[in-house]
């Protein structure tokens, strides 16, 4: 992850990326920060979504936020998903063929419903959708004029196993969450000096989870290896960034919004409206307290004597 030269991002003019994770049901945080930032007058050059996040960048990009707030507000499980024939998931681990735990049908009625493509298309945000091609083993990404656009938002957050690939031409996709869960890279590339990442996860989420199956355990392994990939990845960029001075390469500024509490939501527990809700408040008031902290220490250091005096004698 490297830091971009200007002419990536208008000759140095400040662009604005906002980075939407996945986590199913706990994308209902992200929700409350898209809405906080919205308020705040905060509106984004590029909007980047995978899994979860994915429908919710394509509204943001639309303009359609409160939208998105009145979608989640009113989510019931019957809306994303439904189950399949139980014998034949246990007998796909066996036999030669693949069967999902849950048909994705009624995710892909709620994405054509709630997202206007027309909007999407012609909007000045740019959108970027992730996910992951089984064909060439790589992550693929879809942007506003992107053809099937529908499907793609679909292919995004569909968790192996628990929903079936989406096909969409010649590519066999799944969740882009596989490997590309908190797009930083995709936001960098696409020349972002400042990035907002709505992380709807917290490490205790988990530690000492109680696993009631197979199928629990495999998503909280791959929740967790998400999580420690997006540890991995901000250090990096922290890293990069400390190691090169202002000039010729600039820095890109990341403001991680994380739960301030465990959001105690399970992946796929769409049916709980009470957790939904608090989800979507504390996204909400997390993001409000964290910028409003930031704007007070960087006044703080603005009024500094020392950053005067420095200033000062840079102007003489």
């Amino acid at each position: 992850m490297n830091p971009t030269h200007p002419s990536s991002s208008d000759n140095g003019k400040r662009k604005v990326a906002l980075v939407l994770s996945g986590g199913g049901s706990k994308g209902a945080y992200s929700v409350g920060v898209v809405n906080a930032l919205c308020d705040l007058g905060i509106h984004p050059d590029i909007v980047c979504g995978t899994s979860s996040g994915a429908l919710s960048a394509a509204m943001v990009v639309a303009g359609e936020e409160r939208k998105l707030l009145e979608i989640w507000e009113h989510l019931t499980t019957e809306q994303v998903y439904s189950r399949m024939w139980k014998m034949s998931f246990i007998a796909s681990f066996f036999g030669n063929f693949t069967y999902p735990y849950f048909s994705s049908k009624p995710l892909l009625d709620l994405i054509r419903n709630s997202v206007n493509f027309d909007k999407v298309r012609t909007s000045s945000k740019k959108l970027i959708v992730s996910a992951f091609d089984l064909v060439t083993g790589r992550v693929f990404r879809f942007y506003n004029d992107s053809p099937h656009l529908d499907l793609c938002l679909l292919a995004s957050a569909s968790i192996p196993v628990i929903f079936p690939p989406v096909r969409v031409d010649d590519h066999v996709l799944v969740d882009g969450g596989v490997t590309d869960n908190v797009p930083f890279k995709t936001a960098i590339e696409s020349g972002a000096t400042q990035i907002y990442a709505a992380i709807n996860s917290r490490r205790e989420d988990f530690a000492n989870k109680k696993i009631r199956n197979n199928l629990a355990l495999t998503i909280t392994l791959l929740e967790a290896s998400q999580y420690a990939i997006l540890l991995d990845d901000a250090h990096h960029l922290n890293r990069i960034n400390s190691l090169y001075p202002r000039g010729e390469l600039h820095p890109v500024e990341m403001i991680l919004l994380q739960p301030s509490k465990s959001l105690e939501l399970g992946t796929l527990e769409f049916s709980n409206s009470y957790k939904l809700k608090r989800a979507i408040e504390l996204g909400y008031e997390d993001t409000l307290k964290l910028l409003s902290r930031n704007a007070n220490e960087s006044e703080q250091r603005a009024q500094s004597p020392s950053l005067k005096a420095g200033l000062a004698s840079q102007s003489t």
